[in-house]
């Protein structure tokens, strides 16, 4: 598998049908896990800029917050 670009999969995925993808967050709780929560909020936020054709749905609990 060869591709020119990181958007390359980005550009195949648009001209398919969105996919609805679940992200387990479960585990977060704001300011008490670390690098964890980093690492989640920052990759869920780089996803919100560039990929605008799938659905994505985060599971939280009472103690994630917003």
């Amino acid at each position: 598998m060869t591709s020119g670009s990181p958007s390359h999969g980005l550009e195949i995925a648009a001209r398919m049908r969105p996919l609805r993808i679940g992200v387990n967050a479960l585990y977060l709780i704001p300011g008490g896990v670390g690098g964890t929560e980093i690492y989640l909020s920052n990759l869920v936020r780089a996803l919100a800029e560039i990929d605008s054709a799938n659905e994505y749905f985060l599971f939280t609990n009472l103690e994630t917050g917003d």
